[in-house]
């Protein structure tokens, strides 16, 4: 193939066989839009005026000759990328920003992948300081990683997502694609699966002093002689007893009636307990109408 037709900084000799011959490749060019910049997929069969790809419509994918040829033609398309299929059983990883560019090490992390998909191809991306992989097996999830910090990335159809190839084989890898279901479930397991644990945001407590006393907060509290609002709560023929629950403004505006309810326990360090940890009810299970929440 002659330099003519070929991506900058692509090497097509290195793309495995398994990828070269699927006509699911597209070309790529630098866009910006707002302030980031972005890789947009270009239909390499575009006749003159370049036309958008999409990476879900096969129609506008294209052999990797006519890619690489594309890349020939118009100096401004700065590489080719590689399009996932409902059949062919493939799955890409994107590793973002893991390669240290002035010392070459990788994030560990990253090196956990490596180990885990060492058995198919692996190659660095157009930055330089990526890595690509490319398995058969079929992914947990596509999508990115959990975590505040997204550097992982799974492709599989039908995410609607293209990965850049650069034939820039990383060493110590496979340079064909193989099969790593085994692997893909242990990614899962380890970066891509939820707890299903959402971090428990405190409420903000009131943004102007309470006024109220709790004949205003409960209505009705002194309309019959003898009837407080706690004794409107029945209780079930032979249950026993409980201590009346303080009410909520009793809680929140400190009265004695309630602080003797509540713990006020400070850690050994003497701090004060997080927030979630403050103001619990003691010595009995408050209904769920009742509970500070």
């Amino acid at each position: 193939m002659t330099a003519a037709h070929t991506a900058p900084g692509v090497q097509p000799e290195a793309i495995p066989a398994e990828l070269r011959a699927l006509s699911q490749w597209v070309a790529w060019r630098y866009e910006t839009r707002g302030d980031k910049r972005t890789k947009a997929p270009i239909n390499a069969k575009s006749n003159g005026r370049l036309v958008y790809a999409k990476s879900n419509d096969p129609e506008t994918w294209a052999s990797l000759a006519d890619a690489l040829e594309a890349c020939g033609r118009h100096a401004d398309l700065d590489g080719i990328g590689f399009c996932f299929a409902p059949d062919d059983g493939l799955t890409g990883i994107d590793l973002d920003h893991v390669i240290d560019p002035d010392t070459g090490e990788l994030e560990p992390e990253a090196a956990e992948i490596l180990e885990r998909f060492k058995d198919t191809y692996i190659e660095v991306s157009p930055s330089g300081t990526g890595l690509r992989l490319f398995c058969y097996g079929r992914p947990g999830r596509s999508g990115k990683n959990v975590g505040r910090v997204k550097w992982c990335e799974v492709y599989s159809h039908p995410s609607s997502r293209y990965l850049t190839v650069t034939g820039n084989h990383w060493s110590g890898s496979a340079t064909a694609v193989t099969e790593q279901q085994a692997a893909l479930d242990w990614l899962h397991a380890r970066f891509m699966a939820s707890t299903g644990q959402e971090p428990v945001a405190s409420k903000p407590g009131p943004s102007v002093a309470l006024t109220l006393d709790d004949a205003a907060l409960l209505p009705g509290a002194g309309a019959r002689p003898g009837i407080n609002a706690q004794s409107r709560l029945s209780r079930p023929p032979g249950r026993a007893a409980v201590p009346p629950l303080p009410s909520p403004l009793s809680v929140a505006t400190g009265s004695p009636s309630a602080c003797w309810r509540l713990s006020c326990a400070r850690n050994p360090a003497g701090t004060k307990k997080p927030r979630s940890q403050r103001g619990l009810i003691t010595g009995v299970e408050a209904p769920k109408e009742h509970q500070i929440v």
